[in-house]
């Protein structure tokens, strides 16, 4: 059986690696959104000015960020540094998206649509 201190010690260094992680993430998180940022900044004046303002939407960076990815994947596809800055763009960018939707109500419209419900009970007879 482990001593109270063992225990302590235990709880200690699991909320030390759990910060340890929520760190890494956040880093990540902040380089992909400051990256993203550059990104729009660089190429929105090079769009159409119709496109101009679709850049700087969460799904114009998550569009730019995928952008950025192929290309380094193709140019630079030995460089970690690169290939780091790519993913992060991407996590960034598909959060950004992810808080600019109401999730919640986004479902609770479609699961209350009734030509939906009418056509996955067609799709699923035999479910409930």
């Amino acid at each position: 059986m482990a001593t109270s201190s063992t225990k302590v010690g235990q709880l200690l260094s699991g909320a030390v690696e759990t910060n340890k992680k929520a760190v890494t993430t956040a880093a990540v998180l902040e380089t992909g959104r400051i990256a993203n940022n550059a990104v729009v900044k660089l190429v929105a004046p090079k769009l159409p000015m119709m496109a101009r303002g679709f850049a700087d939407t969460p799904i114009g960076k998550l569009a730019l960020a995928n952008m950025v990815k192929m290309a380094l994947d193709q140019f630079k596809p030995d460089n970690a540094t690169a290939q780091r800055l790519a993913n992060g763009m991407i996590i960034s960018a598909y959060s950004e998206l992810i808080q600019s939707f109401n999730i919640e109500d986004m479902l609770d419209e479609l699961l209350s649509n009734a030509k939906i419900l009418k056509s996955l009970d067609k799709a699923y007879p035999d479910e409930e």
